[in-house]
C-alpha cells in the first residue's frame, strides 16, 4: 500500500532535518555531511519490513526517509514535521510505477 501527499508550504523552521553522511562523533563521518533539500512530495510505502515515509523534491530528488510501525504513525510524523501543511493523502494505485509523478498530477 502506498500514499502520497504534497507539502503545501514549507514550515519556516524545520522540526526535522535530514542529512547525507553519518552524524558527527560516531566514527563514520567522512566530512561531507550536507543537509538535504526540503521536501515537496511525501510518499508512504508499506513494506514487509515496516512502513517508510519518504521525502522528495518536486523533481524527484530524494531528501530523507524514516521508518514507522504503521501507516498512521507515518502520517502522524508527516503532520508533526510539516505543521499540518499537507494536502490530503491519496492512495497510489498498484499499477502506478512512478508515485512522484502521480502525486504531482493530483
Amino acid at each position: 500500500m502506498r500514499f502520497v501527499a504534497k507539502v503545501l508550504r514549507t514550515p519556516t523552521e524545520p522540526k526535522v532535518r535530514h542529512y547525507l553522511d553519518a552524524p558527527p562523533g560516531i566514527g563514520l563521518d567522512t566530512g561531507g555531511r550536507v543537509q538535504m533539500d526540503p521536501a515537496d512530495i511525501l510518499l508512504i510505502e508499506e513494506r514487509p519490513d515496516g512502513v517508510f515515509l519518504y521525502r522528495f523534491t518536486v523533481d524527484g530528488k530524494f531528501c530523507g526517509d524514516t521508518w514507522h510501525t504503521s501507516i498512521d504513525d507515518a502520517k502522524e510524523q508527516a503532520d508533526f514535521e510539516f505543521d499540518h501543511l499537507l494536502s490530503e493523502w491519496i492512495e497510489v494505485p498498484a499499477n502506478v510505477s512512478d508515485a512522484i509523478s502521480f502525486a504531482l498530477a493530483h
